[in-house]
C-alpha cells in the first residue's frame, strides 16, 4: 500500500493518491460540472471579483502594475500598490479570452482541487469508504462560506500542499525545503495569505521540539534542520511587488479597523466572526467540530500535540473570523485518518467498546444496539475496502483528463454555457443598467462591495471599493458613518455631492433615506435600490 510504483504500472505512493485522480474522482467531476454547467452564479456573488478582473485588464492593457487608486473618483493618483501579481493578471487574462466564463473556470478549478485533494488526504490517512463521506460531507459544506471567483480559493492548494509536506510527506529536507520555498512564492502571488502557510509548515518542527522536551526520542540538531521549510517559505513570500515589506503590509492590513469590524455591523463580512445564522456552513461547521470530537473520543487516539494543537487553533480562529473555517474544514479530514483507522483496528476485538454494565436497562440497551450497528458498519467498511484498488491507473488518470478537458471546451466554446452576467440574487445588476441608462456620468454613493461591480460595468470612477484599507482613515469614516444612517450622513453625500444612492433594500440607512425629504426612489431590483436626489430624478 505504501509502495511508490507497482510492478502493473500503477502509481501507489501517497503522493499520487493524495493529489491525482484516485477514490474521490466521481465526485471532482461531478462538483466540476455542476459549478460549470448548473450553478456558475454561486461563484459570481462577490463585487470584489470585479476588481481583480479590472486591475488584471489595466495590467494587461497598459503593460504596467498600477501604483495608485486609478478607479477612485476623489483621487486617482491616491498611492496604492499591489503585490498579488499573480491572481490579477490570471484573472484579468481569463476576462479577456472567455469573459466571465474564464473567470468562472479560474475558480472552479482549484476549488474542485482542494475539495478532492482534501478527501483523498483523509482516505490515504486513514478513513474508509463511507466513513470519508461522513466528514466530508460537512466539510465540504463548510467550505461553501467562501465560494467565490476570488483568489482565496487559490490558497486552499498552498495550504493543503503544505499540510502534505509537513505531515504526509517522506521527502527528504533538502526537498522539502525547496517545494516549501517554490509554494510560498506562488501563493503569495496570488493571495496575499501566504503567511498561513508558513504557520502549517510549523507542525512537524514544533512536534520535534516537543518530542525533544518530554520524549527524548530526538534531538535540538533535528529540530533547526525542520525549521528549514518554514523558513524557505518565508523567503519564498518575500518575493513579490512589495518585498519583505509585505510583512508590515500584513500587520498593518489584519489591524485596520475595517477588517476587525463586527459582524453586528456587517453581517457576513470576509473578517466578520462566527454567524450561526449563515447556513448551511455555520451549522456544518460546528457538526464537524462535534464529529471530529466524537471519533478521537470512541477511537481514544489523539493526534500527535503539535496536529491536535494546530486544528484547535484554527476551529478557534473559525469562531473569530468565518474565513478560517475552510481552512479548518479542509485539514479535519487527513487529521481525523488515524483515529477512524484505529477504531476500525478495534472494531476486530471482541471488547470493542466494551458495556456499561452499571447503565440502567434503558440506557445499557441502547448503548449495546449502538455498539452493534457501529461494528456493522465497520465490518462493512472494511470489506469495501478491502475490494478496493489501493493504487491510481495510469489509465483511470488519462480518462479524467480526457474528461475534464471536454467539460472545460464545451463550457468555454458553447454558447449554452454562456454566463453573462453576475448573479442577480447577490449583485444590484438591474439597478446598475438603470444607472448607466441615467447617471453613467453621476458619481453616487455605492456600497463598498458592490462598487467595483459598478466600475466592472459602467468604467465610472467610484466613490469606494471594499479594499478601504487603501483609503484615508476619516474617508473610511465619513463612509461608515453614512452606511449606519447616523446623524451627519445628509451632510457628506452633500460634501463630495454624490447624485445618487445604490444601497441594499433593507439596513440602517435605507431607512434613514426612505424619510428623507431630499431623496426619492427611482428604481429597485432584487437586493438593491436606486435613489436620486429629488431636484434630479427623472
Amino acid at each position: 500500500m505504501n509502495g511508490k510504483t507497482a510492478v502493473n504500472g500503477l502509481a501507489c505512493s501517497p503522493a499520487f493518491r493524495s493529489f491525482l485522480p484516485w477514490h474521490g474522482t466521481v465526485f471532482a467531476v461531478f462538483f466540476f460540472a455542476s459549478l460549470l454547467f448548473g450553478f456558475p452564479f454561486i461563484l459570481l456573488r462577490d463585487g470584489g471579483t470585479c476588481r481583480h478582473i479590472d486591475i488584471g485588464l489595466y495590467i494587461l492593457n497598459n503593460h504596467v502594475f498600477p501604483q495608485t487608486n486609478f478607479a477612485w473618483a476623489l483621487d486617482p493618483n491616491h498611492p496604492w500598490l499591489t503585490y498579488e501579481i499573480g491572481n490579477y493578471i490570471a484573472f484579468g487574462l481569463a476576462y479577456k479570452l472567455f469573459a466571465l466564463n474564464g473567470v468562472v473556470l479560474l475558480t472552479a478549478v482549484p476549488l474542485t482541487l482542494a475539495l478532492m485533494w482534501a478527501l483523498q488526504m483523509g482516505r490515504v490517512r486513514g478513513l474508509g469508504p463511507l466513513s470519508v463521506w461522513f466528514v466530508f460531507i460537512p466539510a465540504f459544506l463548510a467550505t461553501s462560506l467562501e465560494w467565490s471567483a476570488r483568489p482565496l480559493v487559490f490558497s486552499y492548494i498552498g495550504f493543503l500542499a503544505f499540510f502534505y509536506l509537513t505531515v504526509m510527506s517522506t521527502a527528504s529536507l533538502t526537498k522539502r525545503t525547496i517545494l516549501a520555498g517554490v509554494i510560498g512564492c506562488l501563493w503569495i502571488n496570488m493571495h496575499g495569505s501566504a503567511l498561513l502557510g508558513v504557520t502549517v509548515l510549523l507542525i512537524r518542527p514544533l512536534q520535534v521540539l516537543i518530542d525533544c522536551l518530554f520524549k527524548k526520542t530526538t534531538n535540538f540538531k533535528q529540530f533547526f534542520l525542520e525549521l528549514l521549510p518554514p523558513l524557505a517559505a518565508a523567503v519564498g513570500i518575500s518575493f513579490n511587488l512589495l518585498g519583505p515589506a509585505y510583512y508590515p503590509y500584513l500587520y498593518s492590513y489584519l489591524t485596520h479597523p475595517r477588517v476587525v469590524l463586527q459582524a453586528s455591523e456587517y453581517r457576513g463580512a470576509e473578517w466578520g466572526p462566527f454567524d450561526i445564522t449563515i447556513t448551511p456552513g455555520s451549522w456544518a461547521f460546528l457538526f464537524l467540530l462535534v464529529l471530529v470530537a466524537l471519533v478521537f473520543c470512541l477511537a481514544k487516539y489523539w493526534p500527535p500535540l503539535a496536529q491536535g494543537l494546530y486544528l484547535i487553533v484554527l476551529a478557534l480562529a473559525g469562531f473569530y473570523a468565518m474565513r478560517f473555517v475552510p481552512y479548518f474544514a479542509l485539514i479535519a479530514l487527513p487529521i481525523l485518518g488515524p483515529a477512524w483507522r484505529k477504531l476500525l483496528d478495534q472494531s476486530k476485538s471482541s471488547d470493542f467498546i466494551p458495556d456499561k454494565q452499571e447503565a440502567t436497562p434503558g440506557v445499557h440497551w441502547f448503548l449495546k444496539s449502538w455498539k452493534i450497528l457501529l461494528r456493522a458498519f465497520l465490518r462493512v467498511e472494511l470489506f469495501i475496502e478491502d475490494k478496493e484498488s489501493k493504487c491510481v491507473s495510469y489509465r483511470f488518470i488519462a480518462l479524467t483528463f480526457a474528461f475534464v478537458a471536454m467539460l472545460i471546451g464545451l463550457f468555454l466554446f458553447s454558447p449554452a454555457a454562456r454566463v453573462n452576467d453576475f448573479s442577480d440574487t447577490a449583485m444590484p445588476v438591474a439597478s446598475v443598467t438603470y444607472l448607466g441608462e441615467h447617471a453613467s456620468d453621476k458619481l453616487g454613493f455605492v456600497v463598498d462591495n458592490w462598487a467595483p461591480y459598478l466600475y466592472f460595468r459602467l468604467h465610472h470612477p467610484i466613490f469606494i471599493d471594499d479594499k478601504v484599507d487603501f483609503y484615508p482613515e476619516a474617508f473610511v469614516e465619513e463612509y461608515k458613518l453614512v452606511l449606519a444612517g447616523k446623524p451627519g450622513w445628509q451632510g457628506i453625500l452633500d460634501k463630495y455631492n454624490l447624485a445618487y444612492l445604490l444601497i441594499p433594500k433593507t439596513g440602517h440607512l435605507a431607512e434613514a433615506v426612505k424619510v428623507s425629504p431630499d431623496w426619492q426612489l427611482v428604481f429597485s431590483d432584487k437586493v438593491s435600490s436606486v435613489y436620486f436626489r429629488k431636484r434630479q430624478a427623472p
